[in-house]
């Protein structure tokens, strides 16, 4: 279930009805908010009218350097920040990203996201993401903080070309990731 709030300066309480001995906290963008309790990690963000990215620059749209330029800068400062909190997203892909009124990227949807509490917590994950995103340590099942990074550098492969790198049918665009370099 998502919960939209509003941006708020102070600490807030999510679930003021749920037992959690500590109130979660709000950070500064991209708007990460923690409950300390049994590891429990959520996610609230602003109201974003603006769609997606995908929406906003279809399959085959060709952007400009400066318009990549920005888009990455967001992206990759949301990702920094999750990645500091030991959050792996997953699933990083120009659907997952909004455009919230002052046409800013947010970055959404953490339903697959990890929290990796040590190098070797999540060893064990099941592959889980969107297969032409992917990186091949993602797909043998040991996601980590480079495996959103890779993903951003296949949008922007997207974004310069107008079409992601690896094409085809589930296991043949696995096997390209995982065995080919991304066509020059």
């Amino acid at each position: 279930m998502t919960h939209v709030l509003p941006t708020v300066e102070k600490p807030l309480s999510l679930f003021p009805q749920a037992s959690i001995s500590s109130p979660c906290e709000m950070y500064p963008p991209p708007r990460l908010v923690r409950a300390e309790r049994w590891l429990t990690v959520c996610f609230v963000m602003e109201y974003t009218l603006g769609g997606t990215l995908r929406s906003r620059h279809p399959k085959g749209t060709h952007l400009s350097l400066e318009q990549i330029v920005t888009s990455v800068k967001q992206l990759a400062s949301a990702l920094d920040y999750a990645h500091q909190q030991r959050v792996i997203h997953r699933d990083i892909k120009l659907d997952n990203l909004l455009l919230n009124a002052k046409d800013e990227v947010v970055l959404s949807d953490f339903g697959l996201a990890v929290v990796q509490r040590t190098l070797d917590s999540l060893s064990t994950q099941n592959p889980a993401g969107t297969p032409l995103y992917m990186a091949s340590e993602q797909i043998q099942r040991k996601p980590c903080a480079a495996s959103d990074q890779y993903a951003l550098g296949i949008m922007v492969y997207e974004w310069l070309t107008g079409e992601p790198p690896f094409r085809g049918a589930l296991f043949e665009v696995f096997s390209q990731h995982l065995y080919q370099p991304p066509p020059s």
